[in-house]
């Protein structure tokens, strides 16, 4: 996207301008199919569309935004987050997670997120080697949130991301999780099981959801909730036959293992933290190997409280 660009000042101006291709965040609006698409989508739904393009446009840098989540002005068209989302609901989810990124994290911080390839929160140290938790707004991921965690080792191999969004939910601060998904192949399982092993038994997905946890205690979050396998946006019925066969992941167990619990619409609560097992409860032989493990997660807390600072 050219920043020969004039910001547009209104929702109908950007409107017409992505319609026309004055704007073109992403290849995906190069194509003259896809942006007749959204038009028509758009005429479907012409208030929601609306408000969400003025949101849009009332968003500080809101052009960097637009690069990182080219499809962002068509968020409406699309399941979200969770089946259980509607479209009012995800119209306030979007316009609550920039208020709340924008008004929790030092714009230099913001900057970082959406002017780079990715913000490196942590890096913790292996028996052998180091790993980075990175936050980026990723388009592969704008149907499951605005934000991704994502853990990867030294030379570059991501070994699993989650996605999420901050709003509000019954007058709760909340963080959504939308997606969580590992790395996929024979190769990168032997990579995952070696990581595993290399941070004393801590896989990278908890790693990943113990950054979570951190991350969502900064912006003060009063609950965590996250996407079920039957509320996952890929069970909606638009993606029932195309995506169904997509989501492997078993959501469920996963979250049951780290004390979630499903909630009558189906979604999951999880805790704001995950408990540590007293040392003293553990047999002798393995304390050792918890006793670094906490050590390993409190280099996590200290890295990621570090990079969230304003003067990081």
């Amino acid at each position: 996207m050219e920043y020969m660009y004039q910001p547009a000042s209104s929702g109908i101006r950007l409107f017409t301008d992505l319609v026309g291709k004055k704007i073109s965040p992403s290849p995906h609006w190069y194509s003259a199919q896809n942006r007749t698409k959204f038009a028509l989508r758009s005429a479907l739904m012409p208030i929601s569309t609306l408000k969400l393009l003025n949101q849009i446009v009332n968003t500080p840098f809101y052009l960097d935004i637009l690069k990182k989540q080219p499809c962002l002005p068509s968020k409406l068209h699309r399941p979200y987050l969770s089946i259980n989302f509607n479209r009012g609901q995800t119209l306030r989810a979007i316009n609550e997670h920039y208020q709340l990124l924008f008004t929790g994290l030092n714009q230099s911080i913001v900057n970082k997120i959406f002017r780079s390839n990715a913000y490196p929160l942590a890096v913790i140290n292996g028996k052998n080697g180091t790993y980075t938790i990175f936050l980026d707004s990723m388009d592969c991921f704008n149907k499951e949130g605005e934000l991704t965690l994502f853990i990867a080792t030294e030379d570059n191999k991501t070994l699993a991301r989650c996605a999420f969004t901050l709003l509000t939910i019954a007058g709760k601060k909340t963080l959504f999780i939308g997606g969580l998904q590992g790395s996929k192949g024979d190769a990168t399982l032997d990579i995952i099981r070696d990581a595993t092993k290399d941070c004393y038994g801590l896989f990278p997905k908890r790693l990943l959801i113990e950054s979570i946890c951190r991350f969502a205690a900064h912006f003060k979050c009063q609950q965590i909730l996250a996407a079920s396998n039957d509320t996952h946006i890929y069970k909606s019925l638009r993606y029932w036959h195309k995506k169904k066969d997509k989501l492997v992941a078993d959501y469920d167990s996963f979250w049951e293992s780290l004390g979630g619990t499903k909630e009558k619409n189906k979604d999951f609560h999880l805790p704001l933290s995950i408990e540590r097992k007293p040392l003293e409860d553990i047999a002798s032989k393995k304390r050792a190997e918890y006793r670094r493990r906490y050590q390993l997660l409190d280099e996590l807390d200290n890295g990621m409280q570090h990079s969230l600072l304003p003067s990081n």
